[in-house]
């Protein structure tokens, strides 16, 4: 299961647990941290100590999407579960315990496991997550078919598109007082309960596909990176601040990327420039270490940037970074001479 410490965090982590024993030990872990919240505010609460639950695991995935930015995760996102978001007001307290013995009821006729729990605006507000299983992982377009079948059998309609959505947050369990902890549902541990089978949703509409724009190349991504540029970046960016440290490092490697894919650089290029930067560290052995990892980083890299329009898209052009704009100013001097 893909998780952040809260909303804020901009990358997830994975967590390697089967999604119904993620849900079970999330709750029993809310019910043993109640009294660490207990004075603090609702807002408080949500901003800095629930953890938001994002997918079960990504497409592709590898040892190296172990912790992965939360931008490229929704993108390759898939889902074993289906969450309800009941966020009813405070004069709704009936039609929030209408659904929620729907969904008891529900789960009980199709024999499947449910976990529901109450958001942290409970008893206040009559609100509460539920949580379903499926058998097979749902990517964004069965994911929606699902979630139409869900909304339909229980007779309510979505409020606005996110409740259809994969790429919808949703917090995981965390509770403050006993009035909470007393409306869970958990039969997570039921082992004659079985995940839903998709054909349960197969005959719902999927969401109509939206085409990808093409790519385009801006003017920079034409610009001649090799020569004298190419000589003069590698010297700079080694005796810049940026090369000091990963968290500001690691933004040039989709902007390397993104060159080697429009073809300004070749690969042996840009491990080339990569070396030059290691030589930033402070002795041999770092350097050493540094090259190994920088170019594993980058490969890594490369292949999310050229799968993934949005990165590609948010990778500002070499030739444009800050850091290199004088010489892009003294090789465009050079080649009129």
């Amino acid at each position: 299961m893909y998780v952040t410490q809260n909303l804020y965090q901009s990358n997830a982590t994975f967590i390697d647990l089967d999604d119904k024993e993620f849900f079970h030990h999330c709750l029993q872990a809310a019910v043993d941290t109640l009294n660490d919240y207990a004075q603090l505010s609702v807002d408080e609460i949500k901003k800095r100590y629930t953890p938001v639950i994002y997918a079960s695991t990504v497409t592709g995935k590898t040892k190296d999407d172990q912790v992965i930015s939360r931008i490229e995760m929704n993108e390759r996102a898939r889902r074993k579960y289906l969450i309800f978001d009941a966020d009813f007001n405070e004069d709704e307290v009936e039609r929030s315990n209408q659904l929620r013995q729907n969904l008891i009821d529900l789960a009980e006729k199709l024999k499947t496991p449910l976990v529901i729990y109450p958001t942290i605006s409970f008893p206040k507000k009559p609100r509460f997550r539920a949580v379903l299983f499926s058998k097979r992982a749902l990517d964004h377009a069965s994911y929606v078919q699902a979630m139409r079948w869900l909304y339909h059998v229980l007779n309510e309609k979505p409020t606005d598109a996110s409740d259809l959505s994969m790429n919808s947050n949703n917090n995981a369990p965390c509770f403050n007082c006993k009035e909470q902890i007393e409306m869970i549902v958990d039969t997570t541990q039921d082992k004659d309960l079985k995940p839903l089978e998709p054909a349960l949703w197969s005959s719902f509409p999927k969401p109509k596909l939206q085409k990808k724009a093409k790519i385009k190349k801006g003017q920079s991504d034409e610009y001649n990176l090799s020569g004298f540029w190419f000589e003069k970046a590698k010297e700079t960016f080694k005796n810049s601040k940026q090369a000091q440290t990963y968290l500001t490092f690691w933004p040039i490697l989709h902007s390397l990327a993104r060159a080697e894919l429009n073809e300004q650089l070749t690969e042996d290029e840009v491990i080339e420039f990569l070396d030059t930067a290691a030589e930033a560290g402070n002795d041999q052995a770092t350097i050493e270490a540094w090259k190994v990892e920088n170019a594993k980083e980058y490969r890594k890299e490369r292949t999310r940037v050229e799968r993934s329009q949005s990165l590609y898209e948010s990778a500002t052009p070499l030739a444009d970074l800050p850091v290199f704009a004088k010489i892009k100013l003294y090789a465009e001097v050079e080649e009129e001479e």
